[in-house]
């Protein structure tokens, strides 16, 4: 065990605070998660500190089995987890806050109704806080919902946000301390992040948490780094530069016949190395998924029978060989090879990892004149240390990781150091406990104006404050740039202690207003300010429909008949798929699209009116890009867009409805 002091040095390095939550420095310095528990994968077994938990793969968080009708809460099995994995295996749980009961929920019906936002918000709030409540001082850190951006929510993004607020205050009263996480995103999806800050998402997570999954024999490490790049960049952008991310899903699956289990625990080893070197984006941890094979997708550290699979043993191999150190920096071994170079605060020790970068091995050359003071395999089987010759350690990379450690006084010239992103202290006390919401018009992801005519707009008020509110909440409509407002308007406003108030603002956009602008939406209640919301709005000539491709408002409006076609990240691509959009009235249409093809290859999108004759609208050969088109007389009650291409790729679809132009 590393002295106290040394575990403060470290934990002030990565940019952790030691004081809160009362855990241990050296748990608060471990990055190493697995998702679910399972006997040995804790402290004296493969080493596993953190363990993402709950959304019904275990109990603790599971809504539906905790609460199984309403009021009636059944502890035991969550209690009986707790005591056979979280107290005996050392592991720290991080539990998923969901998913909706039968009861709950706001469509009852059918298999995804666990997957629909609940009916009623403060459900969900006095399940969070009860369940916070019950375990305060023993979980630290609560997840709200699992990839709220694909199919495990079957709610917009406006809802999701309004989910991710309610369980946070929730988790502040039952639990004052304790952290929110941010629910781990399907990969980076930067678009509906952008949203979920738009309408307010930042002041209630602590944690952000992203799933960026790859395939393949192969580990991308340019792909891997410009996502988490550009998930801080988005962060960043909406004021959030210092939060912790964690990777919280991240696995290959030997059910894939192309993966062995040999592959398996390669990629494992070179994603988390890859991973814990980027301290300069504010990686914290990582999660294997999963524990086992349960049911055969082959993601485990265990197989079916609960044979340790190789994967295991490089995950014990990394814990047992880089704990306790961080990442000092990169090491230039050339194009071919990866390398990186793992420390403790007083540089006392160095332990470089080196992996060829293909699945062929190649050579590599060190500046260094001392024999390395041990090697080890990726099980962490120690091996002989090559002795350098002429001032040169001469190694062979091979595509499985392996260890070395090296003199640190002679690696510093070797190292090419990483500056840690120092992570903001998280202070959940300083949470709203009353808030607001604004929401687009049903069938959008953003709201929308139209030029001259009064529009109206939904808002709402949530007080879990203690008290009564009561004021005024203005809406506006500014510039991009926020200079100027071009419209505005104030209704009164009065909501009860742990009640919700809904508003309805009418605005209407002056002529001459942006095709881009600005809703912002402030209250003065009681003697407070809330925090303003600034959402992105569309203003036309006309009503506007406006959906993200995979999400819900696309799956479950928009998308029509069966699609030869595959998602990612606010992103459908594949060979073939259809929209049917509806038509308000009899006039033009005017039609914006995010569309391109993979490595800009052919891509087109035809249009008809009744499904069955196509007319040509956009065609192109380029990556994805904005593309316009304009459709006019639309009279029949919808019509038909066809995506058609080689791995074509939609991202977001916006329509604007106007007057025939005579």
């Amino acid at each position: 065990m590393l002295a106290a002091t040394v575990v403060e040095s470290l934990a002030l390095a990565l940019g952790w605070t030691v004081a809160q939550p009362p855990l241990s420095p050296e748990v608060l310095a471990s990055p190493f998660g697995i998702v679910c528990p399972w006997p040995g994968v804790g402290k004296n077994g493969m080493g596993a500190v953190w363990c993402r938990c709950g959304a019904g793969a275990t109990e603790l968080g599971n809504w539906p089995g905790l609460e199984p009708l309403p009021g009636v809460f059944r502890w035991a099995s969550a209690e009986a987890e707790w005591d056979s994995y979280y107290a005996r295996e050392s592991l720290v749980p991080t539990p998923i806050l969901g998913y909706t009961p039968r009861w709950a929920s706001r469509s009852p019906e059918g298999d995804q109704a666990k997957s629909r936002p609940p009916a009623d918000l403060w459900d969900y709030y006095r399940f969070c806080r009860a369940v916070a409540e019950r375990f305060a001082g023993r979980v630290w850190y609560w997840e709200v919902w699992n990839e709220p951006n694909v199919g495990f929510f079957e709610g917009t993004i406006a809802e999701y946000t309004d989910l991710l607020k309610t369980a946070a205050v929730a988790v502040a009263a039952g639990s004052p301390g304790a952290y929110v996480v941010f629910g781990g995103m399907a990969g980076v999806d930067e678009s509906f992040l952008k949203r979920c800050y738009a309408y307010g998402a930042g002041d209630y997570f602590d944690v952000m948490a992203a799933h960026p999954y790859q395939w393949g024999k192969n580990f991308d490490d340019g792909w891997f780094c410009d996502k988490l790049e550009r998930l801080r960049e988005t962060m960043g952008a909406c004021g959030d530069e210092n939060k912790p991310i964690w990777l919280n899903e991240l696995g290959w699956s030997t059910g894939d016949r192309s993966i062995t289990e040999d592959d398996q625990a390669r990629l494992l080893a070179q994603a988390y190395a890859t991973g814990l070197s980027r301290r300069d984006l504010g990686i914290e941890r990582l999660f294997w998924f999963c524990v086992k094979d349960w049911g055969g997708p082959g993601y485990g550290l265990y197989a079916e029978d609960s044979r340790r699979k190789p994967a295991w043993h490089a995950y014990r191999a990394m814990v047992k060989l880089l704990g306790g150190l961080v990442c000092w920096g990169r090491v230039d071994v050339g194009k071919k090879a990866r390398s990186y170079a793992f420390t403790d605060p007083e540089r006392r020790r160095c332990m470089l990892i080196l992996w060829s970068a293909s699945l062929e091995p190649c050579d590599v050359d060190l500046s260094l004149t001392v024999k390395p003071a041990g090697a080890w395999d990726i099980t962490g089987r120690p091996v002989a240390p090559p002795t350098p010759v002429g001032g040169k350690l001469h190694l062979q990379a091979t595509p499985a990781p392996q260890f070395l450690e090296v003199d640190p006084v002679e690696a510093r010239a070797l190292v090419r150091e990483v500056r840690p992103l120092l992570a903001a202290t998280p202070d959940p006390g300083r949470r709203p406990r009353a808030w607001m919401s604004l929401y687009p018009q049903p069938g959008c992801s953003l709201p929308w104006l139209r030029r001259g005519e009064r529009v109206l707009l939904r808002a709402r008020v949530f007080n879990a404050s203690g008290r009564a509110l009561t004021g005024k909440l203005e809406l506006s409509l500014a510039n991009p740039s926020g200079s100027g407002r071009l419209a505005h308007t104030t209704v009164p406003v009065s909501c009860m202690p742990g009640s919700d108030t809904v508003l309805r603002l009418s605005l209407v956009a002056p002529q001459g207003a942006p095709d881009w602008a600005v809703l912002r939406l402030e209250a003065q209640l009681s003697g407070a300010s809330l925090r303003p919301l600034e959402v992105p709005v569309l203003v036309g000539d006309g009503p506007c429909i406006n959906f993200l491709a995979n999400s819900h408002l696309e799956r479950s409006w928009y998308l029509h008949g069966e699609a030869r076609s595959s998602c990612s990240e606010s992103m459908r691509f594949g060979s073939e798929w259809m929209y049917r959009l509806p038509v308000p009235h009899t006039g033009d249409a005017a039609i914006r699209m995010q569309v391109g093809a993979h490595q800009a290859g052919p891509w087109s999108v035809v249009w008809s009116r009744d499904g069955k004759s196509w007319q040509p609208m956009m065609e192109g050969r380029s990556e994805l890009g904005w593309h316009e088109a304009h459709i006019v007389d639309l009279k029949e009650p919808s019509f038909y867009l066809r995506c058609k291409g080689v791995d074509q790729q939609v991202r977001e679809v916006i329509v604007t409805y106007l007057p025939t132009k005579k």
